[in-house]
Order: structure tokens, then sequence, then C-alpha cells
């Protein structure tokens, strides 16, 4: 969904506010944080789906199965990111509202499931992923991509 459908989308969706200032300003809040607050849950639903497959990695084998799921995410991370870029930069206001959201104590915690979990199966002594070279590329490259996603 492009931009401007998703911020048309947005508006059609929001009961009308009639009423005092404030409560219009709040709404066009609502609105101006909904790209970026869309690019954010699909980072988070990324992660959450890294995190599943990722817990169930505990030998060479499973490790090798989990590639092919690594891969696709790190290829619908790369796309959301894309799409990320084509979002104008964010008001104060609304990095403000986005930072607010981001200090849930399940994001620090899917962080850890995620992330942490590639950091502990990567620096794995002796055998990184359990032995699964191809694990170890796909995780690699997914971590060098992470930069700013939280």
């Amino acid at each position: 969904m492009s931009y401007r459908a998703f911020i048309l989308f947005s508006l059609l969706a929001m009961p009308c506010v009639a009423g005092t200032p404030v409560a219009m300003k709040e709404q066009a809040l609502l609105i101006s944080v909904a790209p970026y607050k869309h690019i954010q849950e699909e980072f988070l639903n990324l992660h959450r789906s890294l995190a599943a497959c990722l817990s169930e990695v505990h030998d060479k084998e499973s490790a090798d199965s989990a590639v092919v799921t690594v891969r696709g995410i790190r290829d619908n991370f790369h796309t959301l990111k894309e799409e990320e870029k084509k979002l104008p930069a964010p008001s104060t206001a609304v990095q403000k509202a986005l930072h607010k959201q981001n200090q849930d104590k399940e994001i620090s915690e899917l962080n850890l499931a995620s992330t942490g979990k590639i950091l502990e199966l990567t620096l794995e002594m002796p055998s990184p992923c359990y032995g699964s070279t191809a694990l170890a590329s796909e995780l690699t490259k997914l971590l060098a991509q992470f930069g700013g996603s939280f």
C-alpha cells in the first residue's frame, strides 16, 4: 500500500472528531503516525517470526531447516526497509510518539528473542549454528540489515 493510499485509508477509517482543537490535533497526530507505525508493526512481526523460527534451532538438522525461513525474513526485511525509505522524514511530534511506543517491555523481550538468539547462534563455540554454515551466513546478513529497526 502506498504512503498516500495508507493516509487516505487512515482518514476514512477514523471517526470524525468534532470539537476542540486539542482533539483535532490528537487526531492529526494519529494520522501522521499511522504510516510509520504500520512499518514499525511489520518490523515487529518479522522479529516475532524470526524469534519463533530460531527457537526451534537445537541441532544441525534444525539449523539447516531454518535457512529458508530466515532467508525469507531477510528478504521481507529488505523490502520493508525500502518501503520505510519512501516515507518522508517524520516530524518531531511523530518521532516522539513512535519513541514512546518503542519503550514497551514486549519489544525489549522480542529483541532479545530474535537478535539475541542470532548472536547466541553465530557466536557459539566451537561450532556456530550447530555447524550449519548456510544458517550462519543468512544470520550474519540479516544482522547486518538490522541497524535501526528498533
